[in-house]
C-alpha cells in the first residue's frame, strides 16, 4: 500500500514538472513572438520613415524653388503637395506652412504592422518634416569672366530695361557705372585668348567665392565671336560682381561681392568702344555655395534643406 501511495505521489510531481514546463514553453513563445514583431516591425517602420523623409525633403525643396524664383506661396504650396503626393503612394496626410522667405512641409502616414498585431497594435503613425529656402550664394561655379561693378545692377533689371554696356578698355576707368570688365578668373599667369574665350562658352569650371579678388585684362577683339555663339546657345550667363578695384592702370583688381544672372542680347566691337547690350535678371537658381556670410541678394540664389 506505502508503495503504491509513493508510485502515485512520484507520478503527480512528474505530471506537475511537466505542466509548469508547458506554461513557461508558452511564455517563452509568446515572448519570442512579441520580440520578432519588435525587431521585423521597427525595421519596418525605420524604411517607412525614411522614404516619408525623403518625400518631405524633396517637397520642401521643390516649394522652396518657387520661392526663390519669386512665385507665390499658394504656388509653392500647390508644388511641395505634388511632390509629396508623388513620392507617398499610400494615404497620409500633407501640411504646409511658412516660416518667413521658408517652406516647412509636414508629412504623416499610419503604417499597419505585421506582427504587432499580436500585442494589440494594428498601426503606428509615422511622421517627418523638412524645412527649406534660398540663400544668396556665396560661392559658384560657371562663371563668364566679365566683372560687372555691382552699380549697374538696379537700373537695368528685367528685359525692359535693358542698355549697352561699354567692355572695358586698356585706359577706361572702371569705377564708372556700366563698365564690363574682361578679368582672369583663375589668376593665373599665361591665361590667352582662347581660354578667355573657352569661359565665354563654356563657364569657368571652378568656385569663385565673395571676397575673391580678380586681375583685369585689356579687352580682346577675338572674343566677338565667343560672345556671339553664347548669344546664340545660352545667352544667360552668371558674372561676378565687384564694389570696388584695387591698384591702378588699366589692369585693376576686382573685389569680388557677389553674383547676378545677365542676358546678352548684342554686342558690338565695331567702334573704338565695344558694347555688350543686355539686362539683369532676378529669380535665378544655382547649384552654388550658401556657407560663410551671405552677401546682399542680386537675384540669384541656391536653394537648401535647413535645420
Amino acid at each position: 500500500m506505502t508503495s503504491r501511495l509513493r508510485a502515485r505521489s512520484s507520478c503527480g510531481s512528474k505530471l506537475d514538472e511537466r505542466g509548469q514546463a508547458a506554461v513557461l514553453v508558452a511564455i517563452a513563445i509568446v515572448a519570442i513572438l512579441g520580440f520578432l514583431a519588435l525587431v521585423t516591425d521597427v525595421g519596418q517602420f525605420y524604411l517607412v520613415r525614411n522614404r516619408i523623409q525623403a518625400a518631405a525633403d524633396s517637397a520642401a525643396l521643390a516649394g522652396a524653388q518657387d520661392l526663390a524664383q519669386k512665385k507665390s506661396q499658394t504656388v509653392a504650396a500647390a508644388t511641395a503637395h505634388v511632390y509629396a503626393d508623388r513620392n507617398v503612394t499610400t494615404a497620409h496626410q500633407t501640411t504646409v506652412t511658412f516660416n518667413g522667405s521658408d517652406i516647412v512641409v509636414r508629412l504623416s502616414a499610419d503604417q499597419a504592422t505585421f506582427f504587432g498585431r499580436v500585442l494589440g497594435r494594428a498601426t503606428v503613425a509615422i511622421a517627418a518634416s523638412a524645412t527649406a529656402g534660398g540663400a544668396p550664394v556665396t560661392g559658384v561655379r560657371d562663371l563668364v569672366p566679365i566683372a560687372i561693378p555691382f552699380s549697374s545692377i538696379a537700373a537695368h533689371t528685367g528685359s525692359d530695361h535693358p542698355a549697352a554696356f561699354n567692355f572695358g578698355q586698356e585706359g577706361s576707368d572702371p569705377s564708372q557705372g556700366g563698365i564690363f570688365w574682361l578679368v582672369n578668373l583663375s589668376n593665373d599667369s599665361g591665361v590667352g585668348e582662347s581660354t578667355y574665350g573657352e569661359w565665354i562658352e563654356n563657364g569657368y569650371p571652378a568656385v569663385v567665392s565673395v571676397g575673391n579678388i580678380m586681375a583685369g585684362t585689356g579687352i580682346m577683339a577675338g572674343l566677338k565671336a565667343e560672345l556671339q555663339d553664347r548669344i546664340d546657345e545660352r545667352p544667360h550667363v552668371i558674372v561676378p560682381l565687384y564694389d570696388f578695384a584695387e591698384a591702378s592702370g588699366g589692369n585693376k583688381n576686382y573685389h569680388v561681392v557677389g553674383f547676378a544672372e545677365f542676358v546678352i542680347t548684342a554686342v558690338d566691337f565695331s567702334g573704338s568702344d565695344k558694347t555688350v547690350s543686355g539686362y539683369f535678371t532676378t529669380g535665378t537658381l544655382v547649384d552654388g555655395e550658401t556657407g560663410g556670410t551671405p552677401p546682399l541678394d542680386y537675384g540669384i540664389q541656391a536653394v537648401r534643406l535647413k535645420g
